[in-house]
């Protein structure tokens, strides 16, 4: 606290940089767990800027993405759900006077594209949460075909389902923190390290999956160490991303073959799948 006070009295001022109190609240980042066992649901942190006390708040908007306290991403999904919906609401007084390449790429760039936005940063989510976000997406393609959409509309509309798309999001990101110089060294991701004897391990390069759950180093883990040994070998991003999407596509279909019929092709039992089976 003390050196948040310092920052806010002129040790940024070097650099022109000075703090509005204005604009800034105070949020203490915890688990349920914790803040009842320490009775810190009504615990303010005495911490001021300029000489105003900060108000503490339970939620944080930072850059577009709400923080609460126990970072479990219900208000941000809330907030995200209404702001989708509101855009909706406006694109069907639309429906009838545009065409179908029109509404495609009205969705794909006013709600689609806010689905996409950080999305890394609150992965993994619950299936509850998943759930909510399917329903926008499958809302998406019934405004688009004029009709009631279903998992099987996606692919005809090239899109990704959405527990792909944040899958894609998140591999993205894994092969930079990877093969990207300017990637910062602090978030490095780190290799698994195998016995120089174990010579099936070394076919193709797998992450290290951390005791923490959760984190990215763990997701990050845990998605990529299940691709294939030909992806895990490709070091540019941009075949990277080609070919990480037709295995996501093809992921998606095969799932969709095996939750509507009980079987699939004969490639779909060794495919692992990383989503749950819906029933």
């Amino acid at each position: 606290m003390q050196l948040i006070g310092e920052m806010c009295q002129g040790s940024l001022r070097l650099s022109f940089l000075f703090f509005n109190p204005k604009k800034m609240d105070a949020c203490l980042y915890l688990t349920r767990q914790m803040s009842r066992a320490h009775a810190l649901q009504d615990y303010y942190p005495l911490i001021s800027c300029n000489g105003k006390l900060l108000e503490r708040v339970t939620t944080a908007k930072i850059l577009g993405v709400h923080m609460d306290e126990h970072l479990t991403w219900a208000d941000h999904i809330t907030a995200l759900l209404t702001s989708c919906y509101a855009a909706l609401a406006v694109l069907r007084k639309l429906c009838n006077l545009v065409p179908y390449h029109v509404r495609k790429q009205l969705v794909e760039s006013l709600v689609l594209s806010k689905l996409d936005y950080g999305c890394v940063v609150f992965y993994p989510l619950p299936d509850y949460q998943m759930k909510r976000l399917k329903r926008v997406q499958t809302t998406c393609a019934s405004y688009v075909l004029g009709r009631y959409a279903v998992l099987e509309d996606l692919q005809k509309l090239n899109w990704l389902p959405i527990i792909e798309r944040r899958d894609l999001a998140l591999l993205k990101i894994t092969h930079k923190a990877l093969y990207d110089d300017t990637w910062p060294e602090y978030l490095r991701l780190k290799f698994h390290t195998v016995s120089a004897y174990n010579l099936r391990s070394l076919e193709a390069p797998k992450l290290a999956i951390p005791a923490e759950s959760g984190t990215f180093q763990d997701s990050a883990a845990r998605l990529f160490n299940i691709l294939p040994d030909k992806l895990r070998h490709e070091t540019g991003y941009d075949k990277f991303v080609r070919l990480v999407k037709n295995f996501l596509k093809q992921r998606a279909y095969d799932f969709f073959l095996f939750s509507f019929f009980g079987h699939g092709t004969e490639k779909l039992a060794p495919l692992p799948l990383s989503r749950p089976v819906e029933r």
